[in-house]
């Protein structure tokens, strides 16, 4: 089942478990189905966080290194929240939060140019992303959780240093 979410080109994917006595089957990803063409797999990554409350977030990369990508929990479960930064854009500076887990079978889509980030529900939650472009460190930045953007996340035990500083957005 795929659901259009509040921020344009921005999905949720719902995927059907095939279960049999060995457990369960589910296929995550499959270039016939709803993909966006032109999606090429540049780079796969896991994010594993061992404790509940851990935010990471808010990161894009700047041109030319914007960035689709997958997002779903291997393990665990998040708060997903994502935000449209394309100026023109209808949905510009929408924010959207979606809970991701391995219960749900979901997949969100988040296209270039939204800023992302998540907080765990749960201990030992990996996240998994697949993205079409690879990482680029001059490129790679985020917006600051004290931004107004942001609002209030709530229930934040853990995040980076590097996070903490960056650039306040208003």
């Amino acid at each position: 089942m795929i659901k259009k979410l509040n921020i344009k080109g921005c999905f949720e994917i719902i995927y059907k478990k095939k279960k049999d006595k060995r457990g369960y089957f589910l296929r995550v990803f499959d270039f016939k189905s709803i993909y966006p063409k032109n999606f090429n797999i540049r780079q796969i990554s896991i994010s594993y966080n061992k404790k509940k409350g851990t935010f990471r977030g808010f990161h894009f990369q700047k041109k030319p290194f914007e960035e689709n990508k997958f997002v779903f929990c291997v393990n665990g479960s998040i708060l997903d929240i994502i935000i449209d930064l394309r100026k023109n854009s209808r949905t510009y500076l929408k924010k959207i939060t979606k809970i991701i887990s391995v219960k749900k079978n979901n997949i969100i889509f988040i296209p270039k140019g939204c800023a992302h980030g998540f907080l765990t529900l749960e201990k030992n939650t990996k996240v998994q992303y697949i993205m079409d472009k690879p990482y680029s460190v001059m490129h790679s930045t985020g917006i600051n959780i004290k931004s107004k953007i942001v609002g209030k996340i709530r229930n934040i035990k853990i995040i980076s240093n590097k996070d903490k500083k960056l650039e306040i957005f208003n």
